[in-house]
């Protein structure tokens, strides 16, 4: 058997996943899921459980908000009846609040089967992830449940494709009379949690309702949604693509559209590629021997000789303090809560920010500590103050899980080994209250 090849062990101990020499027990809430119905491809038997599950949510969700629009549709008629004491009036009420009340008793048995759901679906992923497949479906599953389905703060958002259009007039296709975007189509099954799931999904579909393209004569590429069960609705994820360019960057995240969340994760692919080349494009501006007015502060250039010392003391201390995360120079100071933290380029960190949101200090993987912002980003925390706050969870001093500030930054290729987003190192970290 390869040495990387999954598969199932039964015992009586229960159900196991089997990867090399580890062997990780299936979590007691999916046993019941997975019990007789396992195949000789675990990959197949967990991705097509989740896609179950993941159904199972979006019409518990449907259901609910039905219920609960019906309940708001009481409450207005049992206030148009007024406290009038008439018999039609009492009458009115009385029905309505009759109607309201087997319709809270069933929002509640909604919500308690809703929520076991979703953390059933939660369950299982945490599982994959903690399984940290070296590829295949389990891997590209994995990384993309990671990502956060909400809008990028990089993202450009409109309604339908005719606002989209109207904004400017050159991405209409021409010849067309009703709305239609010009360009070049790159896909149509690009994936965002949430809005995968229509009414007469399969399990194994992997595959959304969005489409990504590439407008040539705007040089913009979009994203937008078609599908009858929500709302059209497009996205500007980048512009000033020269079309060469944009090809490149499409034509390389393609294969991975079918991948959970493959819509967020080309919103980043573009809006990085976009920032590199604007900081190339500001560095080729610079001419030669020109310094900036922040670098001249009233004194000359260097001289050839000086900038080969400079730069020979540059890569000594590089390649000593490589290894030291203490040789990054201090971020500059801010006590302003951000809604959601710059992603820089790999080669640069962030900006110090303050942001609020989700900590979870025991994620079944020592060391891997997730934090999810008010805006929806994921990032694994570090820093010593973030290993304080695990072991004290992990002592039962502390809950599993906090709302929490965070000041600190995201570093240098700041990839998360972890794979829960990007690092985020924390400088200082205060709980609080729920």
């Amino acid at each position: 058997m390869p040495k990387n090849q999954l598969r199932w062990a039964h015992s009586s101990a229960g159900l196991a996943v089997v990867l090399g020499m580890r062997s990780d027990p299936v979590p007691p809430a999916l046993i019941a899921h997975l019990q007789n119905v396992t195949t000789a491809d675990p990959a197949e038997d967990l991705v097509g459980l989740e896609g179950k599950l993941r159904a199972i949510v979006a019409t518990l969700t449907s259901r609910t908000n039905h219920v609960e629009r019906s309940i708001a549709d009481s409450h207005r008629k049992i206030a148009d009846a007024g406290r009038s004491w008439s018999p039609v009036a009492w009458f009115r009420r009385l029905g309505a609040k009759t109607s309201r009340s087997s319709e809270i008793a069933r929002q509640a048995d909604l919500r308690q089967s809703l929520d076991a759901a979703v953390s059933a679906r939660d369950t299982l992923r945490q599982f994959v992830i903690g399984l940290d497949a070296p590829s295949g479906l389990l891997r590209e599953s994995a990384a993309g449940w990671q990502r956060s389905p909400d809008v990028p703060p990089s993202v450009v958002a409109f309604g339908p494709e005719d606002s989209f259009v109207t904004a400017d007039s050159r991405r209409l296709e021409r010849g067309w009379a009703s709305a239609r975007v010009a360009g070049d189509i790159y896909g149509e099954g690009w994936r965002r949690d949430g809005d995968d799931d229509g009414p007469y999904s399969q399990p194994m579909d992997r595959a959304g309702p969005w489409r990504i393209g590439f407008i040539p004569r705007t040089g913009e590429v979009y994203a937008s949604r078609h599908c009858g069960y929500l709302p059209q609705e497009v996205w500007l994820l980048g512009k000033d693509f020269e079309a060469q360019h944009a090809h490149t960057i499409l034509d390389g995240l393609l294969p991975r559209m079918r991948e959970p969340n493959s819509l967020i994760l080309a919103a980043g692919v573009v809006h990085a590629e976009r920032s590199l080349r604007s900081t190339r494009e500001r560095t080729a501006l610079r001419r030669p021997g020109v310094t900036s007015p922040r670098d001249r502060g009233g004194r000359t250039g260097m001289t050839m000789r000086q900038l080969a010392v400079a730069i020979g003391i540059t890569m000594a201390a590089s390649v000593g303090c490589s290894a030291r995360s203490g040789s990054v120079q201090p971020s500059t100071p801010t006590s302003e809560i951000v809604l959601s933290v710059q992603i820089p380029p790999p080669e640069s960190r962030s900006p110090q920010a303050t942001v609020e949101g989700e900590a979870t200090w025991l994620t079944g993987r020592p060391g891997c500590i997730s934090l999810v912002t008010e805006a929806g980003q994921r990032f694994q925390l570090s820093g010593s103050v973030v290993l304080d706050n695990e072991h004290r969870a992990r002592m039962g001093e502390q809950p599993r899980a906090q709302r929490v500030r965070v000041t600190g930054y995201v570093p240098e290729r700041g990839t998360s080994p972890c794979h829960l987003g990007p690092t985020f190192v924390a400088e200082k970290v205060t709980a609080m209250n729920s």
